[in-house]
């Protein structure tokens, strides 16, 4: 029955589909009965992706007992108990639920977060706020940033936070990247956010194309000027050289970048003058190089 349909959908599709499997699945839609003979075609293949079709398909129809023995074959990542561990919430086995989120927390290799919710929701059902919390931290921090630092701090009341705090501040000292940058500013500790800027000054150039990067650096501008003008101009790659629109552009805009800090904020337009002289003399007879500059720097062609 099922082909006897992928055959009458094949002539009338007009989007070639070369895909037997999705063809199988489109055309099992009228009722459990096709359902189930497509999932069993599926199990057949004996593949993965057929057979995670398959698993979901007899989960759909309530096929308890097949969605099971199928689930059993592949317990691997906490997204495989956090399937299994739904699936027991939903039938109302609650304590199988549970047993089984935190057996998968202890053996399940990544794609941890709909495992860890689940269980920090169930904590909070229960009122046990410290679990819940445990298991809120961990979700929020096993990648940190700006964002997640302000829910979690939101969700705990003041004696919680006081509990947090450090741990997350060894969590920044850890792994000193950018989104810690953007926290050490949120908590108004500057001169740690500058460190990063002092720390990466060797390596400035590399971040030309990160503008995450440089609008964190902006915001230290006011405050720091000759630190971050430095990296700045670490920042401006090689300006004597033929090279693509793009490349141009890009060091336009670090040199912009300079601009800014010199003028608006220095308030020093003869050092800038004295800075972007000689590379607007040095690229005169690179035409595009010069539209590139004047496109993105206001004053380039009064120099």
């Amino acid at each position: 029955m099922i082909l006897e349909k992928e055959n009458k959908m094949g002539k009338n599709n007009n989007t070639e589909n070369k895909d037997p499997l999705i063809n199988m699945l489109n055309a099992a839609t009228k009722n459990d009965d096709h359902l189930s003979e497509l999932a069993k075609r599926f199990e057949d293949l004996k593949q993965d992706w057929p057979i995670e079709h398959a698993r979901r398909i007899y989960k759909k129809i309530g096929n308890h007992e097949k969605y099971l023995e199928l689930r059993s074959l592949k317990m691997h990542y906490g997204a495989d108990y956090y399937d299994l561990a739904s699936f027991y919430w939903g039938i109302g086995e609650k304590d199988k639920a549970i047993n089984t989120a935190k057996k998968g927390m202890d053996l399940a290799e990544g794609r941890m977060d709909e495992l860890r919710m689940f269980l920090a929701e169930r904590a909070k059902e229960a009122g046990d706020r410290e679990t819940y919390l445990k298991y809120y931290f961990s979700q929020k921090t096993d990648c940190l940033t700006l964002t997640s630092y302000k829910e979690f701090e939101e969700e705990c009341r003041k004696e919680e936070w006081e509990k947090y705090e450090d741990k997350i501040l060894d969590l920044l000292k850890k792994d000193f990247n950018i989104q810690a940058v953007k926290i050490h500013l949120y908590r108004k500790e500057y001169e740690k956010a500058l460190q990063y800027f002092k720390t990466h000054s060797g390596s400035a150039y590399y971040f030309s194309g990160d503008s995450e990067v440089f609008s964190v650096a902006k915001e230290l501008e006011a405050r720091y000027p000759t630190q971050i003008l430095s990296f700045y101009k670490l920042s401006i790659g090689n300006l004597n050289v033929s090279a693509s629109r793009k490349v141009y552009s890009q060091n336009a805009e670090a040199v912009a970048r300079v601009r800014r800090v010199l003028v608006d904020v220095m308030k020093r337009p003869d050092e800038w003058k004295k800075f972007a002289l000689p590379i607007k003399l040095n690229n005169i007879k690179r035409p595009a190089f010069q539209e590139e500059f004047s496109r993105i720097i206001p004053d380039w062609y009064n120099l």
